[in-house]
């Protein structure tokens, strides 16, 4: 091999174990049982990562507290949110043994490592993501914490026009949820009675959105409704009121739903912007993560969640404990105490209970409303 060959080999597979990280464990043995974390760790959606994370570590901490062995450590594999990043944390996170995985955050990253990576490995994945394909390919240790878009999309249609929204213009960032998302909330927004005048797409990451929405000013839209992550709809909401979007409502889906969308937009554009989110976390879960010092993150308790059912799912397998009993157990969970509700699975891997709760920004502040 050439020396110029070898050392790309050598940079590639240094870069493919950057990807993954293990949480630094009590002095002793190495634990031999491992579950997995894959999220955005860096890059612009990180803090859903770090939230994550806080929320799994915690899990496994109130686990050794019990006393019981084997004891479980963790794995964590950043995808960046990219799906190509995502499908490379995959394979090392497989690669590293682990017996389950919480995550992915982002449906583009989940719909390719599922179907590729984790699928294929049987391996128990307890996703976040809301694209309702996720769960619609026949792979059976796929699970999901949260719901889907297609009702999520329906309830923020309903909700708009019982506000007496007639007209919209529907975003979306050409990702997989916003994509799906949006397509969800303008389809059921059409079939109510309202009228689309606009479905346009924005790029992720693009800082000047003036003439597009100076555009869509000019239709005087009763709603703009955004489907893309807080760190596309700061900007966007913060730029819409600069452009003077009047009394146009603002709505958004449950990845908005995070303080650096009111940092992003500024406290006097993103007030009134409604989103679509589950329920409250049970408060005493908030309490003790707060207590370990991490704010709860919006979805730290599906995280936190997510990682007691690989644990319960571990501890039912006994000392054998193999992927295949893992997702089994998690499979057939049935009434499981969540701090986001109780949690039962559907035979495609969604939760029986799924609603979404109405929220709002009021005095800087995410609120529900009904």
């Amino acid at each position: 091999m050439s020396r110029p060959a070898l050392v790309m080999l050598v940079a590639l597979v240094a870069g493919l174990g950057a990807l993954i990280r293990p949480v630094a464990a009590a002095p002793g043995p190495a634990p031999s049982v491992l579950i997995g974390l894959q999220a955005p760790m860096t890059g612009p959606l990180a803090k859903q990562g770090q939230d994550l994370e806080a929320a799994v570590r915690m899990a496994l901490a109130e686990d050794a507290s019990r006393g019981k062995l084997p004891a479980i450590g963790l794995r964590i594999a950043d995808d960046k949110g990219d799906p190509r990043e995502g499908v490379l944390a995959a394979r090392q996170l497989l690669a590293s043994g682990v017996l389950g995985v919480v995550g992915p955050w982002n449906s583009g990253v989940t719909l390719p490592v599922t179907a590729e990576v984790y699928g294929p490995a049987g391996l128990a994945v307890l996703t976040m993501s809301t694209n309702p394909r996720i769960t619609e390919r026949g792979l059976r240790q796929v699970f999901r914490v949260i719901g889907r878009d297609d009702r999520q999309g329906r309830i923020a249609a309903t909700e708009a026009l019982k506000l007496g929204c007639r007209s919209a213009v529907v975003l979306d960032n050409r990702a997989a949820y916003g994509q799906g998302l949006a397509d969800a909330f303008a389809r059921a927004f059409a079939a109510g009675g309202g009228t689309v005048r606009l479905r346009e797409s924005v790029t992720s990451g693009d800082t000047d959105h003036s003439p597009l929405l100076a555009r869509i000013r000019s239709l005087r839209p009763d709603l703009l409704y955004l489907g893309t992550e807080y760190q596309d709809a700061g900007p966007l909401a913060r730029q819409w009121r600069r452009v003077g979007g009047g009394k146009t409502r603002l709505f958004a889906g449950d990845a908005v739903r995070d303080p650096l969308f009111i940092r992003l937009a500024g406290a006097a554009a993103a007030e009134g912007t409604l989103i679509t989110f589950p329920e409250p976390t049970a408060k005493r879960f908030e309490d003790r993560l707060r207590a370990r010092g991490r704010e709860p993150g919006a979805f730290s308790g599906h995280a936190y969640d997510a990682a007691r059912l690989l644990i319960q799912a571990i501890r039912k397998s006994g000392p054998g404990a193999t992927r295949k009993t893992v997702a089994h157990h998690v499979g057939t969970v049935s009434g499981f105490p969540g701090v986001t509700g109780r949690i039962d699975f559907d035979p495609r891997g969604d939760l029986n209970r799924s609603g979404f709760t109405l929220w709002q920004v009021r005095e800087g502040r995410f609120q529900v409303l009904r």
